[in-house]
């Protein structure tokens, strides 16, 4: 082999390992590219899951005042429920305190008029 053809070799060998080498450099960068994906994804996930755990507690608060509107909303019919039954009872009540005073007014007429009689019945002394 003459100077031309180690020239050639020498030229080959040097594109070949120039070959090479950046082969290397880009795996290398492809493993340094999805390096940073990775993390970021990584961090899209944990954004993803406190953004799941702050929806899910917002949803349970949610559902508790659901639940503590309906609770209030039994109670404020019980309660309705009640001051209709003591509505009731206090009309039933002054329905027969009306039918008593009648009574002791007619009792008391019937008394009055009894004495009258009997005042001028009996002779004074």
């Amino acid at each position: 082999m003459g100077w031309p053809g180690r020239m050639t070799l020498s030229l080959l060998l040097v594109l070949v390992s120039m070959y090479l080498h950046g082969a290397s450099l880009q795996k290398a960068g492809s493993a340094g590219q999805r390096k940073p994906f990775f993390e970021r994804l990584r961090r899209l996930e944990e954004q993803f899951r406190r953004f799941q755990e702050v929806t899910l507690t917002q949803l349970q608060g949610i559902a508790n005042n659901y639940n503590m509107s309906y609770d209030i909303d039994a109670q404020l019919h019980s309660l309705a429920e009640e001051s209709q039954a003591v509505a009731l009872t206090v009309n039933r009540s002054q329905v027969a305190i009306q039918g008593d005073l009648a009574h002791l007014k007619a009792w008391v007429r019937k008394t009055q008029h009894r004495s009258r009689k009997f005042a001028t019945w009996v002779p004074c002394s």
